[in-house]
């Protein structure tokens, strides 16, 4: 905080965290003239605080809160042991982590890589590319009939 290089780069993150959302962006020049900018927003907005008191982390990076908020579910699918898978693909890839999820026709892959890319956009306006082997699944379930 009193590093004088950081003192624009914490003003323009406190703005735009104000109005931050799906539909608002740093202007790129922010980005240039002053880089350290998109760090701090990174660090505070993508990054869970881990305090028990922190609103916004207790929303904003809690699975089952956004489950709820986007899709208007209660709990992820529960597996026949209580665990459930769904639950830590969201949060690990809510988190950032790299994934590799194989879950079986009809498992919920779609709301384990959709609720992280919502939570993302929210967050910092990220856009999220799927690739998905749609047409392969279609031909092996045709071929099934």
């Amino acid at each position: 905080m009193f590093n004088a290089e950081l003192l624009w780069p914490i003003a323009y993150a406190i703005a735009w965290l104000r109005v931050s959302g799906g539909n608002s962006v740093l202007p790129p020049w922010v980005y240039y003239q002053y880089p350290q900018t998109g760090n701090l927003l990174r660090e505070l907005r993508d990054v869970p605080c881990n305090d028990q008191n922190c609103q916004y982390c207790q929303t904003t990076h809690d699975p089952h809160h956004e489950l709820k908020k986007y899709f208007g579910f209660d709990d992820f699918r529960r597996e026949l042991d209580g665990s459930s898978l769904q639950y830590h693909i969201v949060y690990s890839g809510m988190r950032g982590n790299h994934i590799l999820a194989i879950l079986a026709t009809g498992g919920g892959k779609s709301l384990c890589y959709q609720l992280p890319a919502l939570n993302r956009y929210y967050c910092n306006g990220s856009l999220t590319i799927i690739i998905s082997p749609l047409q392969s699944l279609m031909k092996d379930q045709v071929e099934l009939v």
